[in-house]
């Protein structure tokens, strides 16, 4: 039902229901907290993104790496870039899905130099970087004007899926 509303843009209900399984006793798994975040990313609330942050924490689920990309993901699109790096840096086992969230949110939130350095980073622990990352990173560039490390970064790319 939660994610039926969200579907049907009806975030407000979908959150409602959400508190509501919560009053009846129901712990939420994973996927409903995910749920959850999504509606809150729609809203662009992040009043209520903390609030389901405070129960992911109460709960234990934090260390769901897809919970883990959620909050970083609904951090960035609410405006709060800190509270995303703060669960960046929490986050033990650190995947490409992970680290892309990183760089297209600072994308997102204007910080380019932030992405490329995150992508220098990744690079360093020997994550390979996937189809979208390279798409994050390219705007990246756009957006500080670095055409040299978008025809390196294109390149690389081409190399490797072409």
């Amino acid at each position: 039902m939660v994610t039926a509303h969200i579907n049907n843009e009806r975030c407000e209900k979908a959150l409602a229901l959400y508190y509501r399984m919560q009053e009846k006793g129901f712990i939420p798994n994973a996927f409903i907290f995910s749920n959850a975040l999504r509606a809150c990313v729609n809203l662009r609330s992040l009043y209520h993104g903390n609030f389901v942050y405070s129960k992911i924490l109460r709960f234990g689920v934090e260390r769901d790496s897809v919970i883990n990309n959620s909050l970083i993901s609904m951090f960035f699109q609410c405006g709060s870039v800190n509270a995303a790096e703060k669960v960046f840096e929490s986050q033990a086992d650190r995947d490409v899905v992970t680290w892309t969230t990183m760089i297209g949110g600072y994308v997102q939130s204007g910080l380019s130099f932030q992405a490329l350095q995150v992508l220098g980073e990744m690079q360093i622990v020997g994550i390979e970087p996937n189809r979208v990352t390279f798409l994050c990173t390219l705007k990246a560039c756009s957006a500080l004007g670095n055409l040299d490390l978008a025809r390196l970064l294109h390149h690389s790319a081409s190399k490797q899926w072409i």
